[in-house]
């Protein structure tokens, strides 16, 4: 599986669909030796690869083709990063007054 996750809502967003149809997927494919996402906690987390290649190849709904993967990719590219971990803090000592 992709190491880049998106929270269900996230990529509900990415596939122009609803949240609900996207988890039902989720739970459709878990027990598939390729999974749409993983649970962790209660809650799913999806692969953006996976969820690229099945709107590809039509499997979340009727929409298919390289078109609908490029439009996916373009509003996935908002989350790109979000995970990541910050910078720390420049910690700035007080001056002896």
């Amino acid at each position: 599986m992709d190491l880049e996750m998106l929270t269900l809502d996230q990529g509900a967003d990415v596939a122009e669909c609803s949240d609900e149809k996207l988890r039902k997927h989720c739970e459709l494919t878990a027990r598939t030796s390729r999974p749409l996402g993983i649970k962790f906690a209660g809650r799913w987390f999806v692969g953006k690869l996976e969820l690229l290649d099945d709107l590809e190849q039509g499997k979340i709904d009727r929409r298919r083709g390289p078109y609908v993967r490029q439009h996916a990719e373009e509003r996935a590219r908002k989350y790109e990063g979000w995970a990541r971990p910050q910078k720390p803090l420049k910690v700035v000592e007080p001056t002896a007054g």
